[in-house]
């Protein structure tokens, strides 16, 4: 046992594999508390001698029959490391990469130790609490606890972030073991029941660098007067830094252990392949995506990353004229349209998703109040901003093999959440970057980063001949022609009037008011993208380059298998028009596997 300074006895934690998933009783650290609540970090290595189980945490049975339902075979690194802390009652702050299974490496144990202490004694009220930033988020992190918690009818567990004022309250007359909301709908909640977190023994800020980031340090502060005075803390998120003075002294009780797996910043090139392809005009970029998509080089579901509201839908209206389907997830989009259409992607219903960035609370305030008064001079209607809305960060898409940045990310840490929807778990992905000449030298400060990071050069140029997408490029021209703001604007409208319609807060004025209802149904004056060529998406053969003739390029068809799992055959990106010289096939980039350990 070590000594600080003053001479008192400090933690002492030992690598990862050995010792730390031992029974408690095996494993006696003692440590005295640390009154300036510094950071203890370590390196946490896998194991490389024999794969752990989860039967090695000494789970409760019923949570490893939860655990074999889902189909996860063997912990993660971040499992393997945070797991056993937690169920020591250790702070931790966890860093880990984007799909690495941090959501289960808190709610196992966390699940774990509420059965333990309800088997003991009588408990009443929340014993855990877990923060995050977005709705979505919250969504998903309920839908797993609830998973995991089907083998124990006595937890109950809700999520607030998903309720309004009324509902919430007829639902905080029930006791939940776990409850799961946004900062602010939690203040909402203790001020309908203060005593809502007075026996909570467990407070998990899930990308909680988010959370002061997006605006919510008032309510932070607000939670931490109602919380008892003992709780552990767990902190994760996948760009967390040492630099959460201002959250940790607020929220942490007592030392932290601080945990950073040996990994890159994105996964290793046998896992993930990463490219650029430079475009010299907007067009380019659409012809180059629209070859790729129907002469079936890229083959598997596909994230379409996007700069705003505007170009999510001008993307689909452009897709819709070549008999592409899509769905599209924003910030400004009503809550329950973006909860399905992450639904519809991840069920396998759309291969496709258009979306932004995660919301940035302070730069769309500023950016609201600088145009707001010229937006209202030009007519145009202020569509609300969910602050609570969020898509690059901590949202999990299932089974997604490419993610096409086609707006060029703005930093290193957009890029980095961006290109971690895919490669998630053990499986393999590829990236794409569309960069217009305006943008190359804000890209190449993110390739030189990003290829510092990871050791190599892993951001390579994919060279496109656009003399062979000749016949594409004029079709995108004629298609883009027919995206016109009116008709962009009339889209995102028509949205807003399904979500009206669907509404069961205007159910009861509906029903009195028909003539309102009858005017929103027959509403034909929405514009419609038009164009020419009545064939415009008909692929024919002088169309396909030559390496290309004589490939089936109908449509690959997606089902959804039993449990949502959804069923396809291995994907990849091929190389655009080059020939491997050995054998004298198209180049594949990396199989994808079948089976995503990490739906989580």
């Amino acid at each position: 046992m070590g000594k600080s300074k003053k001479g008192e006895p400090q933690e002492i934690i030992p690598p990862v594999g050995e010792g730390v998933v031992k029974k408690a009783k095996k494993r006696r650290v003692m440590f005295a508390p640390d009154l300036d609540c510094k950071l203890k970090s370590f390196d946490a290595k896998e194991e490389e001698e024999k794969p752990k189980t989860f039967k090695d945490f000494y789970l409760e049975e019923r949570l490893l029959k939860a655990i074999a339902k889902l189909g996860w075979k063997q912990p993660t690194s971040v499992q393997e490391s945070v797991i056993p802390l937690i169920l020591e009652d250790k702070n931790v702050l966890a860093r880990a990469r984007t799909g690495t299974g941090k959501t289960a490496a808190f709610l196992l144990p966390i699940i774990q130790k509420i059965v333990q202490s309800t088997a003991t004694e009588a408990q009443k009220g929340a014993l855990a609490v877990i923060i995050v930033p977005t709705k979505e988020l919250a969504s998903q992190i309920f839908n797993l606890c609830g998973k995991l918690t089907t083998t124990f009818p006595f937890l109950e567990s809700v999520n607030l972030a998903e309720l309004n004022d009324a509902k919430q309250k007829a639902s905080l007359e029930n006791d939940y073991s776990i409850i799961v909301s946004t900062p602010s709908r939690l203040v909402a909640a203790l001020d309908q029941k203060a005593s809502l977190l007075e026996n909570v023994k467990h407070v998990v800020l899930d990308e909680a660098d988010l959370l002061f980031s997006f605006g919510y340090e008032d309510d932070m502060k607000k939670l931490k007067k109602k919380l008892p005075a003992r709780y552990g803390t767990i902190m994760t998120s996948a760009t967390i830094t040492d630099d959460l003075s201002d959250l940790k002294t607020l929220f942490v009780v007592g030392p932290i252990v601080s945990i950073k797996l040996k990994e890159g910043l994105l996964p290793s090139v046998e896992q993930l392949t990463q490219y650029q392809i430079n475009s010299s005009t907007e067009e380019e970029k659409y012809a180059v995506l629209l070859s790729m998509l129907r002469l079936k080089l890229m083959v598997g579901k596909a994230i379409f990353f996007v700069g705003d509201v505007d170009q999510c839908y001008k993307l689909q209206l452009f897709l819709q004229c070549f008999k592409i389907r899509t769905c599209v997830l924003n910030p400004e989009m009503p809550a329950n349209n973006r909860s399905a259409s992450i639904q519809a992607f991840n069920e396998g219903k759309f291969n496709y998703i258009i979306a932004t960035d995660c919301n940035d609370v302070d730069e769309g305030v500023v950016s609201d109040l600088v145009d707001k008064k010229k937006k209202r001079r030009a007519g145009q209607t202020m569509a609300k901003h969910d602050n609570e809305s969020g898509v690059a960060r901590g949202i999990d898409f299932h089974h997604v093999s490419n993610v096409i940045n086609f707006n060029c990310p703005g930093d290193l840490s957009v890029y980095v959440h961006r290109v971690g929807r895919t490669a998630r778990g053990f499986n393999k992905g590829t990236s794409i970057t569309f960069v217009l000449p305006e943008e190359e030298d804000s890209f190449i400060q993110i390739r030189n980063d990003v290829n510092e990071a990871m050791g190599a050069k892993v951001i390579l140029p994919y060279e496109v001949r656009m003399v062979d997408l000749d016949t594409f490029l004029l079709r995108s021209r004629e298609a883009l022609s027919g995206c016109t703001r009116g008709v962009i604007r009339e889209t995102r409208l028509s949205e807003i009037k399904k979500e009206i319609l669907k509404s069961k807060k205007l159910e009861g004025y509906f029903t009195t008011h028909t003539a309102d209802k009858s005017m929103i149904e027959q509403d034909k004056s929405l514009r419609k993208v038009r164009v020419q060529t009545e064939t415009l998406h008909a692929i024919t053969d002088y169309m396909v380059p030559a390496a290309l003739r004589g490939m089936d390029l109908n449509p690959v068809t997606y089902k959804s298998g039993k449990g949502g799992q959804h069923k396809k055959k291995s994907s990849a990106i091929s190389g655009l028009f080059k020939k491997d010289k050995k054998k004298g096939n198209l180049k594949k980039f990396g199989k994808k596997s079948k089976v995503d350990p990490l739906d989580f």
